[in-house]
C-alpha cells in the first residue's frame, strides 16, 4: 500500500464487508480506504457539540482535507456560549 499513486488519509478496511452509509476508496489487493477509526472523530462517550461543524471522519483525499477533519474534530468539543 505504500506505493499508491495518490495521497489518501483514513483507515484501511477489507473491501468485502460493507461500510454502511460511509463511502470508501477502493484500493488494489481487496482493500478499501474508509472513515478514520480513531476515537477523536467519533462520539465515544465524551460530550460532542456539533453545532460548529458536521462530523468529518473521512476518508480524505488531500492533506488539506485531512487537516480540516482534525480541526472539525476539535471544534466538535467546544461547548456553545450559553452552556
Amino acid at each position: 500500500m505504500a506505493d499508491i499513486d495518490f495521497p489518501a488519509y483514513g483507515s484501511l478496511y477489507l473491501s468485502t464487508p460493507s461500510l454502511g452509509s460511509f463511502s470508501g476508496l477502493l484500493l488494489n489487493g481487496g482493500f478499501r480506504l474508509g472513515p478514520h477509526c480513531g476515537t477523536r472523530y467519533w462520539d465515544c462517550g465524551e460530550r460532542r457539540y456539533d453545532q460548529h461543524t458536521l462530523p468529518n471522519q473521512g476518508p480524505w483525499l488531500t492533506l488539506t482535507a485531512y487537516s480540516d477533519g482534525l480541526v472539525d474534530a476539535g471544534l466538535s468539543r467546544v461547548p456553545p456560549n450559553d452552556s
